[in-house]
């Protein structure tokens, strides 16, 4: 189905088995060694409720840019 490549720490999936397998930014593979040369890797997907708090923990930046409390406070005397 495709040739994965093993560089500097990080294995890369082909496309093809990417897409058939319909992975996800942040989904997971649970490896284990089935011997010395070959592995099993399972899909982890993110549960409803991790995909929730990464919501939360990064809330889309939408309206006006950041300001600071300097900004907000500095034109109204």
């Amino acid at each position: 189905m495709g040739v994965g490549t093993y560089h500097k720490g990080k294995l890369y999936i082909p496309v093809e088995v990417r897409e058939a397998l319909g992975l996800e930014d942040g989904d997971k593979l649970e490896i284990r060694l089935t011997s010395s040369r070959s592995f099993e890797a399972k899909l982890k997907r993110k549960t409803a409720d991790e995909k929730l708090l990464e919501i939360l923990e990064k809330p889309a930046k939408i309206g006006v840019p950041h300001l600071s409390r300097r900004e907000i406070y500095e034109d109204t005397r």
